[in-house]
């Protein structure tokens, strides 16, 4: 699988100490995915908290979210074929179709599932497993993001807060920002509401298609009332009316990576 013969070519490049100049790029933000990381960390199984333990211990690492943003840094090496972060599922009513919206196993959807195998396999390397890891817990986030599922990722420029940015950037960081609380805060905050039903069944794939759908319904449909002179000028409430969906994906987002790892490391 293509993916995988990319994890150890990654490997191989950290090892050469080649991938200076690393530079993040932002999905869920910072703060997002250290939440699903944090999250998911509250619901591992004995035995897999074990298993990521020992992976993370071989960089030194304590905790998932002190990994949950690897998969954006390293998108600066010199590697011919990175994964996308992204799957493109048109926005309208049709089942997930993969030759359409992941053509060459090139989708977040397919780093997910070559991720969950190398990390399955015993006879990967120890840093081809943890840079599974690290995929799968970054991955999960971006697929809760739900222009991330979207044909239409929200590259188009909006006004928020006085300042033009692009749509994406309101949906990875702004909303979460303007909740101005830290990982910690608001991954105990989250998992601890039970307001929040959140179902783990299902597969990447559902996950994705509950993202799409949410893109199609709530968050395109309104910006043709609000376009003023040719530029989409984002309500003052627009954070907080949508902060309740970025909510419930966070917390999906780190449930269902928890039950994705405790199903690996049974």
């Amino acid at each position: 699988m293509q993916f995988r013969r990319l994890i150890l070519i990654v490997v191989a490049c950290l090892s050469l100490w080649t991938c200076t100049g690393i530079d993040s790029a932002f999905a869920w933000g910072t703060t997002g995915h250290r939440v699903v990381a944090l999250i998911a960390e509250r619901h591992l199984t004995p035995v897999a908290r074990e298993a990521v333990s020992i992976l993370l211990d071989s960089e030194g690492k304590a905790s998932m979210a002190d990994v949950a943003m690897w998969a954006d840094d390293v998108r600066s090496l010199k590697i011919p074929v990175q994964p996308l972060h992204t799957v493109r599922i048109p926005l309208d009513h049709k089942p997930y179709d993969p030759a359409m919206a992941c053509p060459k196993d090139r989708c977040v959807l397919a780093a997910i599932e070559a991720s969950t195998v190398t990390l399955a396999d015993p006879e990967a390397p120890t840093a081809a497993r943890m840079a599974a890891l690290k995929y799968l817990v970054h991955f999960i986030g971006d697929l809760h993001q739900p222009l991330h599922a979207s044909a239409d990722t929200g590259e188009e420029r909006v006004v928020s807060e006085a300042r033009k940015r692009k749509l994406h950037w309101v949906w990875d960081v702004g909303i979460i920002r303007a909740q101005d609380m830290n990982a910690h805060t608001l991954a105990g905050l989250i998992d601890a509401d039970r307001r929040l039903k959140v179902s783990t069944r299902g597969t990447p794939v559902d996950w994705a298609l509950e993202g799409r759908n949410i893109a199609r319904d709530q968050v395109f449909p309104p910006l043709r009332g609000w376009r003023v002179d040719g530029t989409v000028q984002l309500p003052a409430t627009y954070a907080l009316d949508n902060w309740p969906v970025v909510r419930l994906r966070l917390k999906q987002a780190g449930l269902r990576l928890a039950r994705l790892l405790n199903e690996n490391f049974r």
